[in-house]
């Protein structure tokens, strides 16, 4: 008789389902902790205004000896606006940022008074002083901004090269 001279290995067929279902679960909680959350924002733009540029991007921490901190990811998204003043009344930077900060109210965003800069994901934030051109908001049913979603808005004015004053905008939410 001839004999198997390969190595067989029999799993009864239960233990390879309770062993696939397993993978199928840390597939799932891997790709869900791994999915896009990005909060974008489509506020209605003043008259003669534009968006410049939007970008997405994800952003992990990292220590100091760049090992990476937990399995969490921040989504980032921002778009910048450039805008010319209107007969609206959006003439000064303290305008343009109430007039975004009444429609950011509407949506259930509220001003984050508390202490520590949840911005600190946006590059302009260490040129602009917080609560001038600066505003940070969390969601309406939250307390704190460390875990929770952030809405960053700042306003600041520029001139054309035709000397009239204008206003760069720039809508930044983090959502971890």
């Amino acid at each position: 008789m001839d004999e198997n001279k390969y190595f067989t290995l029999r799993i009864p067929k239960r233990v390879l389902l309770y062993i696939y279902i397993l993978l199928c679960i840390v597939v799932v909680v891997v790709a869900f902790n791994n999915w896009p959350r990005y909060i974008v924002l489509n506020p209605p733009v003043p008259y003669k205004g534009f968006a410049i540029s939007e970008e997405k991007m994800i952003y992990n921490p990292y220590t100091d000896g760049g090992v990476k901190l937990g399995f969490h990811n921040t989504w980032t998204w921002r778009r910048k606006y450039g805008f010319l003043p209107t007969g609206d009344d959006l003439y000064t930077s303290e305008s343009v940022l109430a007039y975004f900060d009444k429609w950011l109210n509407e949506q259930g965003w509220k001003s984050f008074e508390g202490h520590g800069l949840p911005c600190d994901f946006m590059i302009e934030a260490d040129h602009l002083e917080r609560g001038t051109n600066l505003l940070a908001y969390v969601s309406n049913n939250t307390t704190g901004s460390y875990y929770s979603s952030v809405v960053c808005l700042a306003a600041w004015p520029y001139t054309t090269e035709d000397k009239k004053t204008g206003f760069i905008v720039l809508l930044f939410t983090a959502t971890k």
